[in-house]
């Protein structure tokens, strides 16, 4: 079974970003997450090798929460869901 892309990014961040708080589409990567500069960026090119795709980080200047990344790789079809 497929991975969704919600949990491969919750993956990420709890395994590579060391989150442990509570994560929902509905977390905001700063204020909920606390997800500082050097996490976000982990998570970005985490998630760039997992989709085999170059994410522009100008396009995360509206990214707020993880329901956000959800739907920019949704958008960009990479994924089924």
């Amino acid at each position: 079974m497929q991975e969704s892309s919600f949990e491969i990014i919750c993956h990420i961040l709890k395994h590579q970003c060391e989150c442990h708080a509570e994560i929902t589409e509905e977390s905001r990567l700063m204020e909920d997450l606390k997800l500082e500069s050097m996490a976000l960026l982990i998570l970005i090119t985490e998630l760039e090798n997992h989709y085999q795709q170059a994410f522009d980080l100008n396009e995360g200047a509206d990214i707020q929460t993880i329901g956000d990344i959800v739907h920019l790789i949704q958008e960009r079809e990479l994924v089924d869901e």
